[in-house]
């Protein structure tokens, strides 16, 4: 049986709160954690900033960065500026993520694939069909059937819950099924084969390396997870085009790396760092540019 993950759901009601505390407050844990227990008063920093809010978000990969480096991720970022716009922008956003996710649980065959061509079905019935597929990393659930099916099944609900939130799913009380336009509508949203998306990807990536570069004070050497934020968000202010990490990594695998204009180059990671680039068998941290004219 093929295994995957789903991911670990403690505070998804309040995903859009959430990322706003993370957004305000980059580098600044202890400003992160003031304005989380702001959201739940009475709580402990242990249940619901330990336990429930930075779980929730690097599941979703929404931050990088541990301790005092905690920061939001170029996803997270993309759904917190659509948010700004409006909560149906917000959505639209999550959605693009979600859909990714889900697409990447089973060799590309996750819920929304499993359900997206049935009618309604009984939730207890996905459960059923879904919960020995899921790995939990609990060694409690690993020696225990009993634990292992609790926590598997915990997980397929608040799965299909915020999948029910992001309106990709119809949930009632004992059934579930796809919302097909909004699943059609996130699948064109996450498509890179569009002109429109690759137009914008090429036009805006060297100026969006170029902003990093100045706010570096000339220094040529650019986090890719930092490009991957500033095109994020700079293609969807000027075109409400959703870029997101996924995309961006392969737009960027297909442009030429190098012409008569320029040279781009990667720099190798020294450590356990996230959400690196991987181009041609190797990951990658950092990129930089040498520009001809």
């Amino acid at each position: 049986m093929t295994r995957t993950t789903l991911p670990v759901l403690k505070a998804w009601t309040r995903i859009f709160e959430l990322l706003e505390c993370v957004n305000d407050h980059p580098y600044d844990r202890d400003g992160f954690q003031e304005a989380v227990l702001k959201l739940y008063p009475g709580k402990s920093p242990k249940s619901v900033f330990r336990g429930m809010a930075v779980p929730t978000l690097r599941s979703l990969g929404f931050i990088v960065g541990y301790a005092d480096v905690i920061r939001i991720s170029a996803n997270g970022a993309l759904v917190y500026t659509a948010r700004q716009e409006s909560q149906a922008e917000g959505l639209r956003a999550l959605r693009a993520m979600l859909l990714e996710m889900d697409d990447k649980m089973d060799d590309k065959n996750g819920i929304l694939s499993y359900l997206e061509d049935k009618p309604a079905i009984p939730i207890q019935a996905l459960v059923d069909e879904w919960a020995p597929k899921i790995t939990i990393s609990d060694s409690r659930a690993v020696h225990n059937s009993a634990v292992h099916k609790r926590a598997a099944r915990e997980r397929i609900y608040d799965w299909v819950n915020f999948l029910a939130f992001a309106e990709l799913l119809y949930r009632s009380e004992q059934s579930v099924r796809v919302d097909t336009d909004r699943l059609v509508q996130t699948q064109n949203d996450i498509n890179t084969d569009t002109v429109e998306k690759r137009e914008c990807f090429n036009g805006d990536f060297f100026m969006a390396y170029k902003r990093i570069v100045a706010e570096q004070s000339g220094i040529r050497t650019v986090e890719i997870e930092s490009l991957r934020r500033e095109l994020a968000i700079r293609v969807y202010s000027q075109s409400h085009l959703l870029m997101t990490e996924r995309q961006f990594d392969i737009l960027l695998k297909e442009l030429p790396k190098a012409s008569d204009q320029y040279t781009i180059t990667f720099g190798r990671s020294m450590g356990a760092d996230e959400k690196l680039f991987l181009f041609q068998g190797q990951y990658y941290q950092t990129v930089s540019v040498r520009f001809y004219s």
